[in-house]
């Protein structure tokens, strides 16, 4: 009698681990170089007007302090999927920590604005290529199923307790802030060193070796990030030439970008990837959920520190409740996965998106941070957290294997750019407001990002629909 394949055979231990303590160091490593990515920008959060009072950064410019790292970061995946599936996910990872650590120890050292900024858009780049290697080595090294939805709950526990560890340690350590940077750099560089022996050289036969594609990954990145830069500076430069000038190039090179991907032998966007059911609807619900997440988030601080004139500590000590939650939740996320279906999961994480900005719109200007801000601080983090986690798995379960670095970096572009583009758009808001009263601009910022959470639901509870996980082959 021939025994017939037992569906619980893609859980064992992938073959390119020696032992399951291999296994877990990997998943360790990963997950740890997700937490060194997050510090810095909790550090950031926590002391953004200590770094605008040394830094000497005017208002206008205050929000390049966030929008600098996720401009980059967004605009590099659109290239670094490619490049990984070309060149291997292993040494991608390596060179973005050991690329991020240089920039974290420049910005250490070198105590200018502009150099700072510089270096902020720098490690935004060195971290689009480290994740995008990450997300590489999880979707090819682990088939559908429980144990790889583990795999992806484990990855991402590490932002949110990387962010809250970053603010509260900003917080407690202001006075040597740019220490911090230093010392951040330095782990960088032992865990990339480590990382070298932890991560297994995979290789895959249907791995092609194509010829880059250069046009294309040019007309992107310039369409990307002269478009976001042109949102994001117009409203604090009271829309100089020089914006309208970036934007007409960004949006020119789009159409660009597009007749590019038609002509050349390996596109850095797959075809595939435009194919696969629901993607397109994923994709928009993730642009307007996370875009209005990233711009709650700093105004939130932003609130904190001027309206109630929180202290740095404080404003670290607020977002520890978001580490705590994401942490619980993504841990959560892998056992839920399989029992329902992905929309389900996804609608709730809409939902949660849409309540944190209202708790903070309606929320009165001295009122204890234990009645509003608190609830609101949990709630809204199941919505990046659920998201993030559900997308990821689907996304890498209905892609061939060899293309799913580049379809994870697609999906990591779209929420980053949202976030530099929403973050300008609570800039025009803040500018047009603010001179008659900031509380009401703040409260007007969080009013729109919950019309936009809410438009995202709407999206995502009519036209998204994402099955079950199951336990099954990678699509080759």
């Amino acid at each position: 009698m021939v025994a017939r394949p037992s569906g619980r055979k893609m859980q064992k231990l992938p073959e390119c681990f020696g032992s399951a303590t291999q296994e877990v160091l990997f998943v360790l490593a990963l997950s740890f170089a997700q937490l060194l990515l997050q510090g810095p920008i909790g550090f950031i959060t926590s002391n953004i007007l200590r770094l605008q009072e040394i830094l000497q950064i005017p208002d206008s410019q205050l929000a390049w302090l966030s929008a600098s790292f996720s401009l980059a970061h967004g605009a590099s995946f659109t290239i670094f999927g490619s490049i990984s599936d070309s060149v291997g996910h292993k040494k991608l990872v390596i060179t973005g920590l050991l690329g991020h650590s240089a920039s974290l120890i420049a910005a250490g050292l070198i105590q200018n604005r502009n150099a700072f900024f510089v270096l902020r858009a720098l490690s935004g780049v060195f971290c689009a290529g480290m994740i995008s290697g990450a997300l590489g080595l999880l979707g090819a090294i682990y088939s559908p199923g429980q144990r790889k939805n583990r795999a992806f709950a484990a990855f991402s526990t590490a932002p949110p307790l990387g962010f809250a560890f970053g603010t509260l340690l900003g917080g407690l350590l202001t006075e040597h802030l740019f220490i911090i940077f230093c010392i951040y750099g330095g782990i960088c560089i032992a865990l990339g060193g480590a990382s070298y022996f932890i991560i297994p050289n995979v290789s895959f036969a249907t791995r092609m070796q194509v010829r880059f594609d250069y046009y294309g990954s040019v007309a992107a990145m310039t369409a990307v990030a002269l478009t976001t830069f042109g949102l994001t500076q117009g409203p604090s430069s009271d829309w100089a030439p020089y914006t309208y000038v970036c934007l007409i190039i960004g949006v020119l090179c789009l159409p660009a970008f597009l007749y590019i991907e038609r002509q050349v032998q390996s596109p850095i966007v797959p075809p595939q990837s435009w194919t696969t059911p629901g993607f397109n609807v994923l994709l928009l619900c993730m642009f307007l959920g996370w875009g209005s997440y990233f711009c709650w988030n700093y105004y939130v601080s932003v609130f904190w520190l001027r309206v109630q004139h929180a202290t740095p500590l404080e404003v670290g000590a607020y977002w520890v409740a978001n580490g705590i939650t994401g942490a619980f939740c993504t841990l959560i996320i892998g056992l839920i996965l399989h029992l329902c279906p992905g929309h389900w999961v996804f609608g709730v994480s809409m939902v949660a998106f849409a309540i944190g900005p209202l708790l903070f719109a309606v929320q009165p200007a001295r009122l204890t941070y234990f009645a509003m801000s608190l609830p609101a601080v949990i709630i809204s983090t199941f919505g990046p957290d659920l998201s993030f986690a559900a997308a990821s798995v689907f996304l890498t379960s209905n892609v061939p294997r060899r293309l799913q670095a580049s379809a994870g970096s697609l999906l990591l572009t779209v929420m980053y750019l949202g976030g530099a583009i929403f973050v300008g758009l609570g800039g025009i808001i803040e500018t047009s407001l603010k001179r008659k009263d900031e509380l009401d601009a703040l409260r007007a910022i969080f009013w729109f990002n919950m019309a936009v959470d809410l438009l995202a639901l709407l999206v995502a509870v009519v036209w998204l629909r994402i099955p079950k996980t199951e336990e099954k082959q990678h699509l080759e």
